[in-house]
């Protein structure tokens, strides 16, 4: 039997810098008959900026736009609700700052954790020879496997669909996802398989709000 649905979706961040290592050979120096250090410059790999996805999707968008999505599993021992607040806080030139905040709904209790500040940087460095293209998913592992309109919220999207792998104690669960950078957040909607066979559990945005001018 499976003991758990819980899936947690980790956004990973991936941050490559550049770091120049100087070693230092010495000689003799005759004149104070101490030595002198002789630096080499060691230089690393060619690097090159790539936008984030993130920060353009948020950076688009006022000051105070609010999104929530709730994401509901059921098994025999229960229903657990899963809904995900953030909030747009603060849209500097180099990075936006969102806050999030998550709430648990079980069967017999309700966990309301407290809200963190997540913050995207307009862009980051990569190899030179990678491409951008890996930086846009929302999981290293996550595949594109197609790109087609979608609704939410009554609004249609343009978003692009990536497949990936979640890993729980029962096994692998296959996930699907689909993303727009015209969208707050570029996370529209999410599909888990669902172990048991019937229709996936669902994660949706339940309320978009987009404060006026």
């Amino acid at each position: 039997m499976y003991r758990s649905f819980f899936v947690i979706i980790i956004c990973l961040t991936l941050s490559l810098g550049c770091s120049s290592e100087k070693p230092a050979s010495t000689s003799s120096n005759p004149k104070t008959g101490g030595s002198a250090k002789t630096v080499t410059e060691v230089k690393g790999p060619a690097l090159k900026d790539v936008p984030n996805s993130n920060y353009i999707s948020w950076s688009q968008f006022p000051i105070g736009t609010k999104v929530v999505r709730r994401k509901t599993m059921s098994n025999e021992i229960g229903t657990t609700v899963i809904t995900t607040t953030l909030e747009l806080k603060e849209i500097k030139a180099d990075a936006v700052q969102v806050e999030s905040q998550i709430t648990v709904k079980r069967t017999n209790d309700t966990t309301e954790n407290p809200p963190s500040i997540l913050e995207y940087p307009k862009s980051q460095k990569i190899p030179a020879d990678m491409e951008a293209e890996l930086f846009a998913r929302p999981l290293p592992d996550a595949n594109q496997v197609a790109t087609e309109s979608i609704e939410s919220l009554g609004m249609s999207y343009d978003a692009t669909v990536y497949e990936w792998k979640a890993q729980l104690e029962s096994g692998p669960m296959k996930v699907k996802g689909w993303f727009s950078d015209k969208f707050p957040g570029r996370q529209i909607k999410l599909e888990f398989e669902n172990p048991s066979g019937n229709d996936p559990f669902v994660e949706e945005i339940v309320e978009l709000m987009i404060p006026k001018p």
